[in-house]
């Protein structure tokens, strides 16, 4: 391969023919003699291993950089990370009233927490950090409770019902049902779920203190 020359391209010019940069074979390698290309020397030379062509882990925009790629070079860093938390004490629950379940600190919240999809600050909630699909799950119990009946929801961004479960009690004493859910949802980076729970006893019922669980699982790309 003999010397060419390739015309130097930047966002902020259009293409005139006016600059040209030297570059040559060495080897396997195509290297330049110019101080910069795209604001970067030595652009094509031998590079360090695992690392890419890109611009700066800021966000901000400037020259590329060869660089090992980090975490928000990827909506989910090319894998599935995700979010578990347990509630192991008891909650109240007011009658007739559907009510978020609140995971507290108390009960070792988060237990898995990979990316900042929970905040103490808003503690029914786990927040979608990219955009992308998530499967979401829960479970929960109720105390023995003969009377009325018993409903579950994952609820997005306070408003719209993913799924949702029931359980009409019969009148035997001791009734403690479990509801189970699932759900498969394409999130926007800032979306919220929460576990919606409730019950017509006719008076106040506790969540069960054998447990709670809510999870969300990013899926790869």
């Amino acid at each position: 391969m003999t010397d060419k020359t390739i015309t130097q391209l930047s966002s902020a010019a259009a293409l005139t023919g006016a600059e040209e940069i030297p570059v040559y074979q060495s080897g396997n390698t195509v290297k330049t003699t110019a101080t910069t290309l795209f604001g970067t020397p030595g652009l094509f030379g031998t590079q360090t291993k695992n690392t890419v062509l890109a611009g700066p882990t800021t966000g901000s925009a400037a020259a590329p950089s060869w660089r090992a790629l980090v975490t928000a070079d990827l909506p989910n860093g090319g894998a599935a990370l995700g979010a578990k938390l347990f509630r192991t004490s008891t909650q109240q629950i007011t009658d007739a009233t559907f009510t978020a379940i609140a995971w507290t600190s108390g009960d070792g919240n988060p237990v898995l927490d990979e990316n900042g999809y929970w905040a103490t600050g808003n503690n029914t909630r786990l927040t979608a950090p990219h955009t992308g699909w998530y499967i979401v799950t829960s479970w929960h119990g109720w105390e023995s409770n003969n009377n009325g009946q018993r409903y579950s929801r994952i609820l997005l961004n306070g408003a719209t019902v993913l799924c949702q479960d029931a359980n009409r009690l019969t009148s035997v004493v001791g009734n403690d049902p479990n509801i189970t859910m699932a759900v498969a949802w394409k999130f926007t980076a800032g979306d919220y779920v929460e576990l919606m729970v409730y019950q017509s006893s006719g008076g106040f019922l506790n969540i069960s203190n054998n447990g709670a669980r809510f999870e969300i699982v990013a899926l790869p790309w």
